[in-house]
């Protein structure tokens, strides 16, 4: 008999087993995000307790997508979870509070009892350790075609063409901070049309019926001859430049957007004011951070406040960006930053050296690509900086009192952004894609900005004196009361010594006199002569084979010559 009662009590319970094994099943039908989990129940009952099957519930949440991935810029391992080509970071917290809404399903209380008391320790990151590793097969751009993920499909970007795609037919996974929360439809008319032709030579033109946000910024701010167009003096080379400028912001959005990455082909886009302006003054406001939140809104996007002083100084500059990162930005940098210190970084030799954790170096493949804006001119340190620039300017059209939103009447990117422009700029976006496939790296005119840079390298100090000495740009009524040297004079030689003696009269700062040293001041009179279009030096060959710019001396002196062009002797 006690057999008899013992055969029925376990009959009894593996049917209860049975029953909850058919009940999670069903559930598991009704639930899209959970599959073939019903052949990993991790609990059972016996006949003294209900028990906990660890084995089970490992292989019940690997059937669910759930795995870790080493991360070598981590030196360590991540939870992750893998659905629909998608993988996602997920904290053993997350992982914990999956399993809780599943059992909740369930309505047993008694397994929902059982994991609420032993959670912690079931699901904890020690038995979590177990999940299976997995090698993460990212889905990548190629030289020729770009992706760009949304919550539920693709868009396949090509030069001639933008079609949407289902995850299911990309060849890798697509980690889920790389998705743009957003399912924008595609516009088949044209907002904007770039063509070239035989010689290079750009044609523009903007979709004009409509109020679309972001193109309207990305005109404006290329509008580099605003009043000339207001006053109805704008000639035919200004057009040409500020078509030059919109689509020199055009391929470098393309660019940055693109994810194939090549060493021979990479640069840092530097956002700079083309206006000119007096050294120190910041003209700002013209909407170069704008264009880096533009960046943002679909890149995984690492800022650093370009404002603090000793950037480089910082260990951990860094601290943060992995092979996930897409766009690291450098906002508003000041004028002594050192673009040297990140050429490795542009190049593919990205090192990050994280807080408590050893230095590692990015993949090349996955290279973040950078973004630096500034009201200053970025010093230069002749070929090797200019190589690895992509210099955008932005016209002045926007300042402190004529804004984007004020124009516009609302904010672009900000959560009351209507839902129409917003696809309007995923739309500009893709199409900023296709012309970098297209044409490739578009140059401005850079005139201003080298005259602004020229500029910054003499400071106000030294161009001050220079217009005075060698009287330019003062009155014709004053030009009687201060000396004359005329460029050109052949009768007299001026002494490299005799100027700059005239010059420190002008300086009371001893720390402005330890910045214009003797070799300063010579190099800030090639800057001069650069910047008012005159010869340094005519006739005298240089070191690097120029025929003008060499040294002149005679009875151990130095002696300087500074000619216009159309009055060299010779």
């Amino acid at each position: 008999t006690e057999e008899f009662n013992n055969t029925l009590r376990k009959d009894k319970i593996n049917k209860k087993n049975i029953e909850q094994r058919e009940e999670a099943k069903r559930k598991l039908a009704e639930t899209e995000y959970i599959f073939n989990a019903y052949e990993h129940q991790f609990w059972l009952y016996t006949e003294k307790r209900l028990e906990f099957r660890y084995v089970e519930a490992i292989n019940f949440l690997q059937a669910n997508g759930f795995f870790k991935v080493f991360m070598k810029t981590q030196n360590d391992n991540i939870f992750v979870k893998i659905y629909n080509k998608i993988i996602e970071e997920l904290s053993h917290e997350q992982i914990r509070d999956f399993i809780n809404a599943f059992v909740k399903t369930l309505e047993d209380k008694s397994v929902l009892e059982l994991i609420f008391k032993g959670g912690s320790q079931y699901f904890g990151p020690k038995v979590l350790s177990n999940l299976e590793n997995v090698e993460v097969n990212q889905h990548k751009s190629t030289k020729h075609e770009h992706f760009l993920y949304f919550k539920n499909f693709a868009w396949k970007i090509t030069k001639d063409k933008i079609e949407e795609v289902e995850y299911k037919s990309l060849d890798g996974l697509v980690w889920d901070n790389k998705i743009i929360d957003f399912s924008p439809s595609l516009i088949q008319e044209d907002i904007f049309k770039i063509d070239s032709d035989s010689d290079g030579k750009f044609t523009l033109e903007l979709e004009s019926d409509k109020q679309i946000d972001y193109l309207e910024y990305l005109w404006n701010t290329s509008r580099l001859y605003w009043r000339e167009e207001e006053q109805g003096v704008i000639n035919a080379k200004q057009k040409e430049e500020q078509i030059l400028a919109f689509i020199n912001k055009v391929t470098a959005t393309g660019w940055l957007l693109n994810r194939n990455f090549d060493p021979s082909n990479a640069f840092a886009v530097i956002c700079l004011d083309s206006q000119l302006s007096e050294v120190g003054q910041s003209n700002g406001g013209t909407g170069k951070s704008l264009f880096g939140k533009a960046i943002k809104e679909l890149s995984n996007t690492f800022m650093i406040d370009g404002k603090r002083s000793k950037l480089f100084d910082n260990d951990f500059l860094f601290h943060g960006v992995d092979e996930r990162t897409q766009i690291v930005f450098f906002d508003d940098v000041r004028m002594s930053f050192d673009f040297q210190s990140i050429y490795n970084h542009i190049t593919g030799a990205f090192t990050v050296n994280p807080k408590k954790l050893a230095p590692y170096t990015i993949p090349s493949e996955a290279t973040p690509k950078i973004i630096i804006s500034s009201n200053h001119q970025i010093r230069e340190n002749g070929a090797s900086d200019a190589r690895r620039k992509w210099t955008v300017p932005f016209g002045d059209y926007y300042h402190t009192k004529r804004t984007p939103s004020g124009e516009m009447g609302r904010n672009m990117f900000d959560s009351k952004w209507p839902d129409e422009q917003r696809n309007y700029f995923i739309n500009i976006m893709a199409r900023c894609i296709q012309a970098y496939l297209k044409f490739g790296k578009v140059e401005s005119a850079l005139e201003n900005l080298r005259l602004r840079q020229l500029r910054q390298q003499m400071g106000e100090t030294f161009l001050d004196w220079a217009n005075v000495y060698f009287t330019i740009d003062v009155p014709e009524e004053q030009k009687d009361k201060i000396k004359i040297q005329e460029y050109g004079d052949k009768s007299r030689k001026l002494t490299k010594t005799e100027m700059y003696d005239s010059f420190l009269l002008t300086i009371h700062n001893p720390q402005e006199r330890n910045i214009y040293n003797n070799r300063m001041f010579k190099q800030c009179l090639r800057y001069f002569c650069e910047y008012k279009g005159l010869i340094f030096n005519g006739g005298q060959p240089d070191d690097y084979g120029n025929e003008h710019g060499g040294q002149i001396t005679s009875n151990c002196k130095e002696y300087i010559r500074i000619w216009f062009p159309n009055d060299l002797p010779f």
